[in-house]
Order: C-alpha cells, then structure tokens, then sequence
C-alpha cells in the first residue's frame, strides 16, 4: 500500500537537511574532497595515523619491492632482489605536506607496525632486508623495533642507533606502548622438532623492551612470554599485500595486562597476560578465549582493540564475511553486544577498528561494492546519525575499481575520522578525513559502485552503476560514455552510449547506466569486453573510480566452445605431436563430446597419414587441452608439401564449436 503523499513529503523535508551536513561525510577542506592520495614522497601502504594538537596528521607506512624470479638465473645467479622502506610524515589540517616536519625514509625496513608514545615520539616495529648472496637469491629479513623523534628524526638514544633488531624471531607483526613507557611487541619465532620425526612449529612470542630499547627481564622468563602454536607465519618471499591469516594483534588493558589475538589451529585465540607477562588465569580457559561468530563459526581475527571498560573488541572474517564481536574483560562473549548485520551482508572482511570516546564503534572493511565505513551503537546497532544511514564509502580518484585496505583508524578531538591504507592493486597509500560531529557542506564523490557487468549477448543489454558518497550537499552531476577500446566494436556488439548522471540536493541513490548489446547471427562469439568512463563532474563533486567494464559473455554455456588450436605448421613428416590440441574454453560444466574427422588433400589418408573419426570428450570440470592420435605414414617417396584437414563435429552435452572448427595441417617432405 502506497503511503499518503503528505507524508513522503514531510519524511522527504526531515530527512535532506541532515544528509547536507552528516557526521562521517568526507570532510571537504582536507586535500582532494577528503581523500589525499598518494602521499607525497611515498608508496606502498599507510599503517599508521593519528591527529596532531594542530589539527594535521601524523602518518606512517611502508613499502616491500621484489623483482626478478628465484628460479631464473642470468648466468650471475638468481634474479630475485627484495627491497623495503618505511615512511613517517606529517601533513597539515589541510592535507599539505607540514614542512616543519622532517619527513623520514628508512631504507632497508619494511615497517609493518607503528604506534606513539606519550611524549610524541613513533615506535615502528618491521624487517630489515638485507641481500646475503646474490647467487643463492638469499636474503635476511631480521625483526626489527626503531624508534623516532617527534621531528620525524631517528632517536639514536634508543638501541643502536635508533633501532633494535631482534635476529632470533622469526616475525615481529604488532607493537603497544605500555602506561609506564615500556613496549611490547608480539611475533612469532621457529622451533625445531624434538627428534627428525617430530614436526617443527612456529610459536606466539611476546617481549617487552624498556623505554630505551633494552630487554626488560622482569616480564614473563627473561622478558619473554612463549605462547601457543601459530598456524602459519608471514613470508618475506611469498605474500600478499594484505593476509589476514599473518596478522598478530596486541593491545594492552587498562591496568597494563595484555591481550593476543593471533590464528591457531584453525581459529582465532585470544590470549590473555598479565603486567608480568604470565597467563592471566582470569580471562577465558587458562588464559586463552576462542571467539566465534553470531552463528558460532570459527573467524579469522584481523583486528584486535580494547575499550575503557577493557572490553575486546575482534574482527574479521568468518566463512568469507565480515564479522565484529566484542568480549567482556573475563574472555566470554557479550550479551549485550550484537553487530549490525550490514557487517556481514557488504564486506567480506573487516580490517580496521577504532573506538570513540562515548563507546561507539567505527568499522572499515572491504566488500564487493568497494571500502565503507560503519558506526555503530554501543550495543552494535547501526548509527544512523553517520554518513548516509550509518555508512560512509571511500572511492579515491582511480581509472578503474581499487582495492582499498583501510590498515588503521583513528577519532580526533572534534570527532572526526581519519582512516590510513592502501590500494593494494596501485601500491598507493592513501589517508582520508571524515568530517566530526559537527557535520559539513561536502558535496561528495561520484563513483561507480558496480563496476564490472557480464551479460549475455542475449540479454540485450549491459547494466552498470553509479553512486554518490561521502556527501550529499548541492545538486552534482558526471558524465558517462562507452569507449570502444578493448575486443568489443560499436554496432557489431554494443550501442554507443553516452549521458550525464543528476543528482539533486540530498540525493545519494545509485543510478544506472544502460548499454545496449547488439545481438548477431554469426559464427560463435568469443568473450568481447569495451569500457563505460566518468567524468566532467559538475556541482563541486569529486571523481572516484572512473571506468567500469562490460565483458560480453561468449556462445557455448554452459558446456563450452570446443576449438582446434595450431601450435607448429612447420611440423616434419615424423610426427603431428605439438602441430594442434584441441582445447575446451569459456565454460566448464557437465561432461561434453566432440568428433573429430579427418578429410584428405593433396595428403591422402591411407597413403600419408591414418586419422579415423575419434569422440574427444572432457568431464565436468575439465579444462586440460587434448591431443587426438593421427599416424603419419612415412613412405620415403620425395613428394613435396601436402595438407589435409581436420574438423570438429557433432559436440555434446552444452557445447559448440568454436570458431576455429577446422583446420589445415601442412606435411612437410622430409628431404
């Protein structure tokens, strides 16, 4: 039932003045609409940032390079090369480089942890790379704390020089500052089986250093905790920009006791010690919780935080999901707390948390549709309050979709939002400001939010769409066009298009832009893809990710296109082996047939070559390449070049014949 017009009119003029000045809308005089990327002098990912009494940010990160091949040698030896270095800057309240701040590159470490001091200096934990031997591609890469000035110069009256290196771990991942000056870092070291037959393991290691870099042997054994078995480690040689299964969270209580989330076993384990550094029998099972999901699945935990009250705050992914949980001090789970179920329906992991002063939650995770940031309520509900109905989406300026790992949050005192990461398919770091409590006038991003489609040539139409985030004030608009740059051609397969996208005052609804997909009766069709670009905006609205793709899906679902590939026409008179294979594409389903039928030439079957009618066929799944037998008869007559053809017939179970059906196979005389 329609409901009466007055009163969509009157939830229409209630609802617009609160989206023109949101709390957690891009804050609009910080940088690019908000967002500043990249960060001057700097690549890879941002790991650290947090506000300064200024108004501007501090922000750290780091950056790992490695080229050549471990198993290409040059004749020197191997190829391969690993490079780090790790970045701290300070930009201002309006996302300019601070120039009162000496910026600092420390070449040969890869930070992978940072946090400040009370007295403003920056403690970073990584690895230092060094090249051992160049012929053996052997590297080192040593755990390593360093500390800096709030300058950004290096503190050489911490460890040597400025930093401490830690050669008998095997990881360092995560860093805490302790009430009294002390930190504490968690990571992971290699024990040897106790004989050949016992298996080695990696095991949980937390150390605590004095505030001058020194081992503080007052904690656990010899100022060490020696933890449980960690499922895997971080490799140096072989990883991913952003694993969550490497990650190591420690944070510390209020009263200094601390707390672990590290994986084991298959499942996240949370791991509770005192300020001595020994298990804190109060908390969980001797020490150790095992958080799980609403529906009690097992998680992986990316992020670990602690509030006031010395709640745990977990996220992370459970079944290929976001997921967001928080424990009582003693280990058990809250009651009282239930994540909002957007969590888990957009993202399909959470890797950043932070906690307001007032006890609210912000989360950032990734999902399908891109980055967003959630508040949520003290009890997990939803913030309406922030953003567009408690979410705010992070779109940087990018031709195509990025892949944007938020690594660190943080609340300024005027309660706004800054968020440090990464697009790990650019290795660009970014940081982004959401606008505090107070609200603002940004006219936000348009960006598209489905940026890829795969219709059918059938369905007659491609179907993308665009949104507007992060503000909403003003009316905006963008233009749209296909461009034909990829396989796909103008009126063969697809309707030039072009427009522009409105948006009134208010209006943050997606819109769509639709392609028409010309359909042809000819030979099957192959997978052909062509671009949908943005831009032009108008209004005073920024420009996130600018082009999208349509790929047209090829013929042959759901069996696949059957085809004769030829790999050598220069075959000799011996032998057709690597001459043609016959491969199976686009479609995988169900188990499919072919007949493969040889027709003589100038090559005359019997007398030069033997290729009776064969069934080729492929089980569900298959997608090896096949070579049917044909015998070549060798007669040692000088009869100079023959062909004969081969062709493909009569396939089944889905599939067709693809484009190259047939084919003709050249026979050299073997003179």
């Amino acid at each position: 039932m329609r409901a009466p017009l007055s009163n969509i009119a009157i939830a229409f003029s209630l609802a617009v003045p609160s989206a023109l000045a949101a709390t957690g809308d891009l804050d609009p005089g910080f940088a690019d609409h908000g967002r500043l990327a990249p960060i001057a002098g700097s690549r890879g990912q941002a790991l650290y940032a947090d506000a300064t009494d200024s108004g501007g940010i501090l922000v750290g990160g780091s950056d790992f390079e490695a080229s050549g091949s471990i198993l290409n040698l040059d004749g020197m030896g191997c190829t391969y090369r690993a490079h780090g270095s790790s970045f701290v800057s300070r930009i201002d309240e309006h996302g300019v480089p601070d120039p009162t701040f000496e910026s600092v590159t420390l070449a040969g470490i890869e930070a992978v942890s940072m946090t400040r001091q009370a007295d403003g200096k920056i403690v970073g934990i990584g690895h230092e790379i060094v090249l051992v031997s160049s012929y053996r591609c052997s590297h080192t890469f040593t755990p390593t704390v360093f500390r800096l000035n709030g300058d950004g110069s290096l503190d050489t009256g911490f460890g040597s020089g400025g930093k401490k290196e830690w050669p008998s771990w095997n990881t360092i991942r995560s860093i805490v500052v302790d009430s009294k000056g002390r930190i504490v870092v968690a990571g992971t070291r290699w024990v040897d089986g106790d004989d050949p037959s016992t298996p080695g393991r990696h095991e949980l290691v937390v150390m605590r250093l004095r505030p001058d870099g020194r081992l503080d042997r007052s904690f656990g054994t010899d100022g060490r905790y020696l933890g449980p078995k960690i499922d895997r480690t971080f490799s140096p040689l072989f990883r991913s920009r952003y694993d969550g299964m490497d990650k190591i969270n420690v944070v510390r209580t209020s009263a200094d006791s601390l707390r672990i989330a590290a994986q084991a076993v298959g499942k996240c384990l949370v791991v509770a010690l005192t300020p001595e550094g020994v298990p804190d029998s109060a908390f969980g099972a001797d020490g150790v919780a095992t958080p799980r999901t609403g529906t009690g699945a097992k998680a992986t935990c990316h992020v670990l935080e602690s509030d006031a009250d010395d709640r745990l705050i977990i996220a992370g992914t459970s079944r290929n999901r976001g997921f967001l949980a928080r424990l009582l001090a003693s280990g058990e789970p809250d009651p009282a707390f239930s994540a909002d179920s957007l969590i888990a329906r957009s993202t399909t992991q959470v890797t950043s948390v932070a906690i307001a002063p007032d006890g609210k939650l912000l989360a950032s995770g990734t999902g399908p549709r891109g980055t967003a940031v959630v508040r949520l309520q003290v009890g997990g509900a939803l913030d309406p309050a922030f953003g567009d109905a408690g979410r705010t989406w992070i779109d940087l300026d990018s031709d195509a979709a990025a892949r944007l790992i938020v690594n660190c949050m943080a609340i300024g005192g005027d309660g706004s939002v800054i968020l440090a990461g990464s697009d790990s398919n650019s290795d660009r770091p970014f940081v982004v400001r959401l606008s505090g409590d107070g609200g603002g006038t940004s006219r936000g991003i348009i960006s598209f939010s489905r940026w890829h489609s795969a219709p059918q040539e059938s369905d007659g139409k491609a179907v993308l769409y665009v949104r507007r985030s992060g503000g909403s004030s003003g009316a905006v608009s963008a233009r749209f066009q296909t461009v034909a740059d990829l396989e796909a051609e103008p009126r063969n397969d697809f309707v030039r298009t072009s427009g522009r996208l409105y948006w009134s005052a208010g209006d943050t609804s997606e819109k769509a832009i639709v392609v028409e997909i010309t359909q042809r009766d000819v030979l099957p069709e192959a997978l052909e893809s062509f671009h949908v670009v943005l831009d032009s905006g108008r209004g005073g609205a920024g420009l996130g990710t600018r082009g999208a793709t349509v790929d047209i899906q090829p013929d042959g679902s759901p069996g696949g296109q059957i085809e004769i590939d030829l790999l050598d026409l220069d075959a000799c008179e011996c032998s057709l082996d690597g001459q043609f294979i016959l491969l199976r594409n686009y479609y995988f389903e169900g188990r499919v047939c072919v007949t493969f039928t040889t027709r003589s030439g100038t090559a005359i079957a019997g007398e030069d070559f033997r290729g009776d009618p064969a069934i080729v066929c492929w089980e569900d799944g298959d997608t090896d390449w096949k070579l049917p037998e044909i015998q070549i008869i060798d007669d040692n007559k000088k009869e100079g070049t023959e062909t004969f053809t081969i062709e493909l017939s009569n396939p089944t179970g889905g599939a067709i014949v693809g484009r190259s059906g047939s084919a003709t196979v050249t026979l050299y005389d073997n003179d």
